[in-house]
This record gives C-alpha cells, sequence and structure tokens, in this order.
C-alpha cells in the first residue's frame, strides 16, 4: 500500500496533533516564485496499528494550488503543496536521532502551526526531551552530506543537482543554501537548545544571496568549512547531553498514545 493510499489518508487526518510548516517558507528564506509550500504533520495512529497487525508509519502526498493530485516521478513546482504526517513512534525516533528534517516542528513560531492539539503541545512543550549532541552531530553529517554532493564528491542528489543551477552558476546553489543553514542552525541547537525560525534577517539576507548564486562555489565551499569547523566546537562544548534518555522518553511517547486514545474514545 502506497503512503499517499486514502486509508493512510484517514489515519493521518484522524489522528492528527500537530501539523506546522517546513521548509524554506518556515525559515524565511524564500525566493519570489520560486519555492512550495512544504508542512509536515504528527499523529497517533489508532490501537490497531500500534499494537495490532496495521502498519502505518507516514502519509505523504503532493498537490497543486487548485487541489489536484501531483504524479509520482514529477518535481513540485511554485504553489504546489508537500505534506507529510509522520506516525509519532516514527517521528519520535527520528527526532531523538537528531535528524534535521524532522525537528523544525519543535520550534515553529505560531503563524507556521496550523494544527496543535493537546497532544501537540505536550510534544512542543517537552522538546528538550529529544535534543542531544547526537543532533549537533546528525546537523554535521548532513551538511557534510550536501557539500560533497555539491562539488560532485558524492553521487547526485534527489533532485538530481538540480541541472538548471548547474548550468547557470556552476553549482546546486539550493544545496549549498541548505547546508549553510544546517551549520548556522545546528549552531544555535548546541549553544542556545534552540533553533530560531524565522531565521534571524542577517542570516537571511546572506543564504538568499547564495540561493541566488551571488557567491562563486569557492567562497562557498570556504564558508562552509569554516561553519563545519565551529559546529564541531559548538558540539564538543554543548551543555545538551550526549544523548537523549530512551527510559524518559519512551515513557513520555506511552503515556501520549494512551492520553490520546483514551480524550477520542478509542479506548
Amino acid at each position: 500500500m502506497s503512503h499517499h493510499s486514502p486509508r493512510h489518508r484517514e489515519i493521518a487526518s484522524r489522528g492528527l496533533i500537530l501539523l506546522t510548516e517546513v521548509g524554506s517558507g518556515l525559515h524565511g528564506v524564500t525566493l519570489a516564485n520560486t519555492d512550495d509550500h512544504d508542512e509536515m504533520g504528527v499523529c497517533i495512529p489508532p490501537p490497531e496499528c500500534v499494537l495490532g497487525l496495521e502498519k502505518f508509519e507516514q502519509y505523504a502526498d503532493r498537490w497543486h494550488a487548485d487541489g489536484t493530485r501531483i504524479p509520482d516521478g514529477v518535481r513540485s513546482q511554485h504553489g504546489d503543496t508537500d505534506h507529510t504526517t509522520y506516525a509519532l513512534n516514527k517521528w519520535a525516533r527520528l527526532a531523538a536521532q537528531g535528524n534535521p528534517t524532522v525537528l523544525p516542528p519543535l520550534f515553529a513560531p505560531p503563524k507556521s502551526i496550523y494544527h496543535k492539539s493537546p497532544e501537540g503541545q505536550q510534544i512542543v512543550s517537552n522538546r528538550n526531551l529529544f535534543l542531544s549532541k547526537d543532533a549537533g552531530w546528525r546537523f554535521h553529517g548532513y551538511l557534510k552530506d550536501q557539500r560533497a554532493r555539491m562539488v560532485g564528491e558524492k553521487g547526485k542528489s534527489k533532485h538530481k543537482n538540480r541541472h538548471e543551477l548547474v548550468e547557470q552558476f556552476g553549482f546546486d546553489t539550493k544545496m549549498a543554501y541548505h547546508a549553510l543553514r544546517l551549520a548556522v542552525q545546528g549552531a544555535q541547537l548546541m549553544t542556545h537548545h534552540n533553533i530560531t525560525i524565522p531565521m534571524h534577517a542577517i542570516d537571511v539576507t546572506w543564504l538568499r544571496a547564495v540561493r541566488r548564486g551571488d557567491y562563486a562555489l569557492e567562497t562557498v565551499t570556504e564558508w562552509l568549512d569554516t561553519y563545519t569547523e565551529g559546529l564541531e566546537a559548538n558540539i564538543e562544548t554543548s551543555t545538551l547531553p550526549d544523548h537523549v534518555d530512551h527510559d524518559q522518553l519512551n515513557d513520555f511517547l506511552i503515556g501520549l498514545h494512551y492520553s490520546f486514545w483514551k480524550r477520542t474514545g478509542q479506548l
């Protein structure tokens, strides 16, 4: 069964506890008429999907502004919506590992939060349970990977290094922006236990310039190397724990499932 089947959509909708904007729009680094709209949700599936045999990990789909679905294999364009809702246990597992893709909803400002149930509020209020130095090293790994792909030291990205950007600027400027953003936000997370969203105006101006191709590849890679070294130092001196407390996190997640099922009449 695909991740965008009617059953997946039903489970995600009925169990939704948190839904926020993600992507460049959330971070405040969009360029006019270039970005699609990204959103990420967290849901609590029914007991049969968590305790029984039915499986649900995520619901993912994309659609145009008029609501028509975007076929698989077709790239999203400006005005399109990319949506993913994770089952709580999958999202929490990724978040506890420090995955940069799933952490932003924890720091989304009110204007970027589309839905937040009591259980969703508990996740945001207890976001410290998901934070550790592991997140810093995961950010570090992602930006190193992006840098390697950007300069051709590693295989192409899922976007095939955006050939139109490579043809125009000699490298994938959007990939460069993402790598630098990860470096900045990883340092914030390690130092302040927080990610500023949307990003500070000075960072927005600079990162938009990188996306526009205002800087040469050599300059961008020098910045990346400098920021990578800085992030390594931030991780070493961070007061975050080395790893999340899995026992405490397990108790928290079990409680969330139980309270949601009880509140919604599923127990």
